[in-house]
């Protein structure tokens, strides 16, 4: 009778030791079913953020194509008005010198007229011709004024060249700045869109429901132990006053257990420039040998 009542409360003690273990199993499915949950809704928002991102980021590269298209546009219409009224004032300039030559040539040839005429009114009966010193002089002045005039005239010419020349060189170099323009504006273009490939890759690497519950794991292992402080360059969003393209900016960064922060630079009390949740904080690589921190983060 010991015997069985023994064999009974061991099969007592065996029920109970499974209600128990099932108990904890169920706590810890349900557990594990409501950081599921929570997991996926975070999925969700940074799926939902990155989405909005990606949007401002396509209506940026739109406006900055339709910049650069009206740009150059507006530039080809301004240069070819330009071209357009320096032609037409060379036009005159040219029109107006023919115009005095045919009218230094008329001169001429009414000077010789009137000098043929002179002389013949000076021939005698007998078919002589009787020409004075004066006339002569007379003669060699009008000559020497018309060499003048002709030299004059070289040098106008002259003149034109040399700016119709000048005018062609400060045009070619209008152009380079345009084509410089351009250039800075398509390699924004092209960043841009390096950037806005970068986040959908990101996004789609984010809707994976297969992934560890554990949200370490997206951080390597070697810089796990927190702080990390380093040098990194950013870029800003405006270009500075006088200057065609953006320049890299250099702060000092902390990236501790709560936050990751940027500072102008290493003084201790210094204000941030910058300050992020350490939990938005997707991806982290540290560079040892140059002691530069090179981080990825949602903002």
């Amino acid at each position: 009778m010991i015997f069985y009542r023994k064999v009974a409360d061991q099969y007592k003690n065996l029920v109970e030791n499974e209600r128990l273990a099932r108990q904890i199993a169920e706590t810890n499915v349900n557990e594990f079913d409501k950081e599921k949950t929570m997991l996926k809704e975070e999925v969700k928002q940074l799926v939902a953020r990155h989405e909005k991102e990606i949007q401002a980021k396509d209506m940026q590269i739109a406006i900055l194509s339709e910049r650069e298209s009206e740009l150059e546009l507006s530039r080809s219409m301004t240069h070819l008005n330009e071209k357009a009224a320096e032609i037409e004032e060379a036009e005159a300039v040219i029109a107006d010198l023919k115009r005095k030559l045919d009218l230094e040539k008329a001169h001429k040839r009414a000077v010789i007229v009137k000098l043929e005429e002179e002389m013949a009114k000076r021939v005698d009966k007998k078919g002589g011709k009787h020409i004075t010193k004066a006339d002569l002089l007379k003669k060699d002045r009008e000559i020497i004024h018309h060499q003048q005039e002709i030299r004059r005239l070289g040098i106008q010419l002259d003149e034109v060249y040399s700016d119709k020349v000048r005018m062609m060189t400060d045009m070619t170099r209008e152009l380079e700045e345009e084509q410089r323009d351009n250039d800075a504006l398509r390699m924004e273009v092209k960043e841009l869109k390096e950037e806005l490939d970068e986040m959908k890759r990101r996004r789609d690497g984010t809707i994976d429901e297969t992934r560890s519950v554990d949200s370490r794991d997206s951080i390597p292992h070697a810089i796990r132990n927190l702080p990390h402080t380093g040098w990194v360059s950013m870029k800003p969003e405006k270009r500075s006053a006088g200057s065609r393209k953006m320049k890299w900016v250099n702060y000092y960064a902390v990236l501790n257990a709560v936050a990751f922060q940027l500072f102008p630079d290493e003084k201790p009390h210094s204000a941030a420039v910058m300050s992020i949740d350490t939990r938005f904080v997707l991806l982290l690589s540290c560079n040892s040998s140059s002691g530069l921190l090179q981080l990825s983060f949602l903002l």
